[in-house]
């Protein structure tokens, strides 16, 4: 939700109003008890791991305050006679009372108890849950209290914020007839009514139309819209309307905006600026299966100003098939100022496109293919003097000598993505001797790598490494070791051959926080009492699924007691079973911190 600043118009609050309600607030708890959560301790020497009880300690009165449920609050203020004084209390403060309250309330929270909340606590942003935003009463109040708002009140003669963000999310009732909750917020700044499938496209221009100070609009998964949407307004700066399925074609007039996101809708075929917008930097049309190649004169034309000092500088376009070649070679004469482009999935843009691209967009900073093919390294050659790139994935169809020029050449590369591609040992020993800045190497499925890759392998930034289907050694982990010092997270999943040994080198030498062992069949209990001794304070993901010498009693032992960052661990079914019975029985129910899966699908960084 997007905050605001307001001008210094506020009353500042009387003196000792905020102690009060703070003193008052530790009085009168909410349902739940509010209690910090245990500290870790353990018996071994570092006193750190394994869990033990420690006496609960109270949060703070300040912290209590903004943790009452709605009902407590009102109360509070009620009972000691503060409801004239409290407008003036600080606006940041008045909105974590409201945000907290309805948080803490959830199903509680009554149409009537609603208003009274807002009544007595005005506050510029209102993000309601499904529960609450799904009922015409609390429509009806939002819309008389936008209507009634002013920025004074005439008794207290304080400073009362308009209503500047709104989140209707998952509002099942939201239409065109209850659209006075924000057609009547005339100061509306951020606006999301995602989920609301009963809005229809017409009501959507409405908003945009009437809605005069409106920045931020997300329209989300509304899958009421059909066919045309049409988005009209002189102040709108960002547009969210991912995944509108039912959307056929998208015309635009806001001459301000900036980002325009709207992935996944499968079914839209053309995207129209209607007039010149100079100031559009962001276009995200992922996923737009049926997006017609025509947006050289659609969108890009009407980008950035007429003399090109302006332009897009971020397009996505991957999983767009219906791309082609042709289409993108003319785009590149509007892309000069692009640093982001993703190409993902459009498999008819060849080898001219990729020419013309890397010719004329030098400021590149992240470039994504895949799934093109190419013979001509033309584009290779040209692409290297492309000197800001960051980040780059590469199709799966480059040699394993256009990977190396291309590291050798490029001295900022950060992150580098050669998933499948066919590789040999001494070209990527040659690439790696000059990537001396990577931090990501992502070779999931370069089988036609061994060991030998790897031998005195000196990448001094790399903090992952993902070698998924890469048939290495324990030989091959030891060269990683020594040579990776920051390395915290490596992928050696499908692999046959590393054991405890390999395994117990690089563990000693890297604090490791995020571990993929996937079916790695010689892997056991050994493992993990190295992940107990060495990474046990900065393991946060850890995937054994298909290790099937792991047994569940050294998965309770070496990992659930110990790792207190772990967030996800993945295992056998079975095991997963014991480890959830485990957290049950010692830890009084499973670790809120703790995501169990048991799953066979692949697991990628």
């Amino acid at each position: 939700t997007r905050t605001m600043s307001f001008p210094p118009r506020q009353v500042t609050a009387p003196e000792g109003l905020l102690q009060q309600l703070s003193i008052l607030a530790s009085k009168v708890p909410p349902k739940r008890p509010l209690m910090q959560r245990p500290t870790n301790s353990n018996n071994n020497n570092n006193n750190e791991g394994r869990r033990t009880s420690q006496p609960n300690k109270m949060i703070s009165p300040d912290k209590m305050a903004t943790s009452l449920e709605a009902h407590c609050l009102l109360t509070i203020a009620q009972n000691c006679d503060i409801i004239p004084h409290i407008r003036s209390l600080p606006i940041d403060l008045r909105q974590a009372l409201v945000d907290n309250a309805i948080k803490q309330t959830k199903s509680d929270m009554t149409p009537s108890l609603f208003s009274t909340l807002i009544h007595y606590f005005p506050v510029p942003t209102l993000d309601l849950p499904s529960s609450l935003s799904s009922s015409s009463e609390v429509l009806a109040i939002i819309a008389n209290n936008s209507s009634s708002n002013s920025d004074v009140d005439v008794k207290s003669r304080t400073y009362v914020p308009p209503l500047v963000s709104l989140s209707l999310r998952h509002c099942t009732v939201l239409d065109g007839a209850s659209l006075d909750a924000i057609l009547n917020s005339t100061h509306l700044v951020s606006l999301d009514v995602s989920y609301c499938n009963r809005l229809v496209s017409n009501d959507i221009h409405l908003i945009t139309k009437t809605c005069t100070s409106l920045q931020d609009f997300a329209f989300a998964r509304c899958l009421g819209l059909k066919d045309n949407v049409y988005l009209e307004s002189n102040t709108l700066l960002r547009v969210n309307m991912h995944v509108c399925t039912n959307v056929k074609s998208l015309d635009v007039r806001c001459p301000l905006l900036i980002t325009l996101t709207a992935q996944g809708c499968l079914n839209m075929e053309s995207v129209v600026l209607q007039v010149r917008h100079p100031h559009l930097e962001t276009i995200v049309l992922s996923g737009c299966s049926s997006l017609q190649p025509l947006i050289d004169k659609d969108i890009l034309a009407y980008c950035g100003h007429e003399d090109g000092s302006t332009g897009v500088r971020e397009l996505m376009l991957q999983g767009c098939t219906l791309m082609t070649d042709q289409c993108m070679t003319l785009c590149t004469k509007y892309m000069k100022h692009i640093t982001r482009l993703a190409l993902f999935a459009c498999h008819h843009v060849g080898e001219n496109a990729l020419t013309a691209i890397a010719k004329t967009c030098t400021n590149l900073f992240e470039f994504y293919l895949s799934g093109q093919m190419y013979t001509s390294r033309e584009w290779i050659e040209h692409l290297q003097h492309c000197l800001h790139l960051d980040t780059l994935f590469l199709p799966s169809s480059i040699t394993g000598q256009d990977v190396a020029a291309l590291m050798t050449a490029l001295p900022k590369l950060r992150h580098l993505d050669v998933t499948g591609a066919s590789l040999n040992d001494d070209d990527l020993r040659v690439g790696m001797r000059h990537a001396t800045c990577l931090q990501h190497l992502n070779l999931y499925e370069c089988d036609t790598l061994t060991d030998r890759a790897f031998e005195n392998i000196q990448l001094p930034n790399l903090s992952f490494l993902n070698l998924n289907s890469v048939p290495i050694s324990n030989q091959g982990l030891v060269s990683i070791a020594s040579g990776c010092p920051l390395l915290e997270g490596i992928d050696l999943s499908h692999n046959g051959m590393i054991s405890d040994d390999g395994l117990g080198v690089l563990l000693q030498n890297c604090r490791m926080c995020i571990l993929y062992l996937h079916k790695c069949h010689l892997v056991t209990d050994t493992t993990l009492a190295n992940i107990r001794e060495y990474c046990s304070l900065t393991l946060r993901i850890l995937d054994i699924f298909g290790c099937d010498m792991v047994r569940p009693p050294s998965i309770n032992h070496d990992i659930v007691d110990v790792c207190p960052r772990l967030e996800k661990l993945n295992l056998n079914m079975d095991a997963a079973d014991q480890v959830t019975l485990h957290m049950t029985q010692h830890h009084g129910g499973p670790l809120q911190r703790l995501m169990l899966t048991s799953t066979r699908n692949d697991v990628f960084f």
